[in-house]
């Protein structure tokens, strides 16, 4: 720290966490509990401090401005925290360093690997939404579905997350979002259907026509016993009431009314209720 490394010094401080150095020359105990407690409140000392000169807000400190470096004290950063689970200080201390220091890109291209690695999988709700705007303005909408459908469902702002992928056609994200955070399976189709109805499939596809067209894998997947689009098996409770609901929308005899109890007649024919054929 005192020569400037402080991104070495992070990493160093981590392997000593760890105990990934030789614990009896540096003069650490074995004892992972005795060394965890050595040596956390260090380490988040010496990141606050980092992040404080990183970005400029210390005396004489000059801001980085070389992407490279800010990358290499974001990972710095995740390392860290992930070795003491302190997530906590990762999205609330180290994001908002980045983002007042207008480099949020960096934390959040930063985020991608460990999300795709399952090694992150709760994100605050304000931090998924600069996700899904900062990937979406870099024209990068297959990466952050993935992301998307990595991520827990139950720890994101549903009416956020679903807005924000309706308005940017992430259907792969928002049927992910609308299976696993509310067991709905009939929405998706709903919308789906709404798409084949517009759609053209003239002989150059638009997004509408081949985002249309994930009825069929869709309807694969959960028939199968699978999470769409993942591929991850189903429990077998989840799988039983998933194919129920679509085999009792497909096989009614009848069109219904969606959402239950309160949603208007879903119909696929323009016109009146009475054009509807049985099986719609």
């Amino acid at each position: 720290m005192e020569m400037g490394d402080f991104i070495a010094a992070i990493h160093l401080a981590t392997d000593y966490y760890n105990g990934d150095v030789d614990n009896i020359t540096v003069g650490l105990p074995e004892n992972n509990d005795i060394r965890h407690s050595l040596v956390q409140e260090k380490l988040i000392d010496m990141m606050s401090a980092s992040l404080r000169y990183a970005f400029g807000l210390t005396a004489n400190s000059i801001p980085i401005r070389e992407r490279e470096q800010l990358q290499e004290l974001a990972n710095a950063c995740f390392t860290a925290c992930l070795s003491m689970e302190k997530f906590d200080f990762l999205f609330e201390v180290t994001y908002d360093a980045f983002e007042e220091g207008s480099a949020e890109g960096v934390f959040l291209e930063s985020l991608e690997p460990y999300i795709l690695d399952r090694k992150i999988t709760s994100i605050p709700p304000g931090v998924v939404k600069s996700l899904v705007l900062h990937f979406i303005s870099l024209g990068l909408e297959t990466r952050l579905e993935e992301m998307l459908c990595h991520i827990d469902p139950q720890t994101m702002d549903i009416d956020q997350v679903t807005t924000l992928c309706e308005q940017n056609n992430l259907y792969d994200a928002l049927i992910y979002v609308w299976n696993q955070a509310l067991s709905d399976y009939i929405t998706p189709l709903t919308k789906l259907l709404e798409l084949l109805q517009s759609s053209t499939f003239d002989s150059e596809q638009t997004d509408k026509d081949l985002n249309a067209l994930k009825i069929f894998p869709y309807l694969s997947y959960i028939l199968t016993s699978r999470i769409y689009p993942t591929g991850d098996e189903l429990s077998v409770g989840k799988a039983d009431a998933a194919k129920a609901t679509l085999y009792y929308f497909l096989l009614l005899g009848r069109n219904i009314a969606w959402p239950k109890g309160h949603g208007k007649p879903f119909l696929t024919r323009s016109g009146s209720e009475a054009q509807e054929p049985p099986f719609p």
